[in-house]
């Protein structure tokens, strides 16, 4: 369209051009003044048949980008996918493993204050009927919570979830000393000691089996 526009223009400032000149005596042809009169006559009719620049400028332009491109905004589908597939499912375990925690938190330390020795009951009723938990989840969550022997020690753990290791046994932490507290008990803390020391020699052995060490 710009070419179209300059071409007209271009021809419209010749032939005014060529108008101004005749008019003025500084251009002249050769010939009678009846064949000259008639040059400018057909010259006044091409001009005035020119369209204008503001009706060039309005006229809708050609689309120049194919319609099967997307928009700059617009996510592509197989990109989309991937990002959503690498850290989704660990997102979303993420954020629901730590709200069962806090939710089983919070009712032991309840519990704690009403006391009660079918607190075991009580818990792992809670735990399948307002969190939705298989039987597998809960029993674990139970041994997590009341039992003396830490669970997280007895997880066959990989070296790239060393973090997640040591997550894991801080919630057990919490969760036993709540869950002691709520049968009147109290976690003894030379057991914490040992559990954490355990931790230590676990993590490190992560740690080398990482590095091409003697692992586990």
């Amino acid at each position: 369209m710009r070419t179209a526009f300059f071409l007209i223009l271009s021809l419209a400032v010749a032939v005014t051009l060529c108008l101004v000149l005749v008019a003025t005596g500084v251009l002249k042809f050769n010939g009678d003044s009846a064949a000259i009169e008639t040059v400018l006559s057909r010259s006044r009719k091409v001009l005035d048949a020119l369209p204008s620049a503001r009706e060039i400028i309005s006229q809708p332009g050609r689309q120049e980008t194919p319609s099967a491109l997307p928009d700059a905004n617009q996510a592509i589908p197989e990109m989309s996918q991937a990002s959503s597939n690498d850290g989704g499912n660990v997102q979303a375990t993420t954020d629901r493993e730590g709200l069962i925690y806090s939710r089983a938190l919070d009712f032991l330390r309840t519990g704690a204050a009403k006391g009660g020795s079918d607190i075991e009951e009580r818990f792992a009723e809670f735990l399948m009927g307002e969190l939705d938990l298989d039987q597998k989840e809960t029993a674990r969550l139970v041994k997590m919570s009341f039992w003396k022997n830490f669970v997280t020690l007895q997880h066959p753990w990989r070296a790239e979830d060393k973090d997640e290791m040591r997550i894991a046994f801080a919630r057990e932490k919490e969760l036993k000393k709540a869950g002691f507290a709520a049968r009147g008990l109290t976690l003894m803390e030379n057991q914490v000691q040992e559990a954490e020391a355990r931790v230590q020699e676990l993590g490190q052995r992560l740690s080398d089996s990482a590095t091409g060490g003697e692992g586990l």
